[in-house]
């Protein structure tokens, strides 16, 4: 795969579904204490990741062993082998004190990625019931801010690192970057974050807006 074929055909998307979930803060702010919001938008937001996550890292295994790779169990026998740093990667929210490691629990058994059950419930029965950390609710009610921040920075961990594949290194991210996330883990300490924002000038102060698009 070409770097071009990269762009247009996995990196493009995945902006606009960062850029879709990110209009969905004018409503409820990207803050702890809406973490368990839920909402039919979420829900269709966590359709659409888990969908690209599982074409994306399809693609990633195929990049280290060809296959015929189907479902997590598969991707978590070929990156047990070939990456084992990929479930400790971890993603920052850009602009807020917040971490996440999305791919925890990927090589054990069972497999216990969270956003990854919830995903997958949504797809098949979303109007059953789903217990996660002891708490059982309807399963579209864990359609949540939170869940779609993971499983998003979940799928972005999987572009960059397809990217590195194709660039052979991790010194560069795709640009425009994202708005959202950037990788903490110390294999991506050279990379180049290359940001996106709004500048406006109001009284002699500058001010940066991160939902708008402007190279700089």
């Amino acid at each position: 795969m070409t770097e071009k074929e990269f762009y247009k055909l996995y990196w493009v998307p995945f902006k606009q579904i960062e850029d879709e979930f990110i209009r969905t803060f004018k409503y409820v702010d990207l803050t702890e204490n809406n973490f368990n919001t839920n909402s039919s938008k979420f829900l269709k937001l966590i359709l659409q990741i888990g969908s690209e996550v599982d074409i994306c890292l399809n693609l990633y295994c195929n990049m280290f062993k060809k296959g015929n790779y189907k479902s997590i169990k598969q991707y978590s026998k070929v990156l047990v082998d070939k990456d084992f740093e990929f479930k400790e990667e971890k993603i920052l929210i850009k602009n807020y004190d917040m971490e996440f490691q999305p791919w925890e629990g990927l090589f054990i058994q069972p497999i216990n990625v969270k956003w990854w059950k919830i995903y997958n419930k949504i797809k098949h029965n979303r109007t059953g019931y789903l217990t996660i950390n002891g708490i059982t609710k309807k399963t579209y009610l864990y359609a949540t801010l939170e869940n779609v921040l993971i499983s998003l920075g979940a799928l972005y961990i999987v572009l960059m690192n397809i990217f590195s594949k194709i660039k052979n290194n991790r010194d560069e991210s795709p640009i425009p970057g994202s708005k959202i996330y950037k990788l903490t883990s110390s294999r991506w300490k050279n990379c180049k974050w290359f940001s996106l924002g709004y500048i406006s000038l109001n009284s002699g102060k500058i001010y940066l807006d991160n939902t708008k698009e402007w190279w700089f």
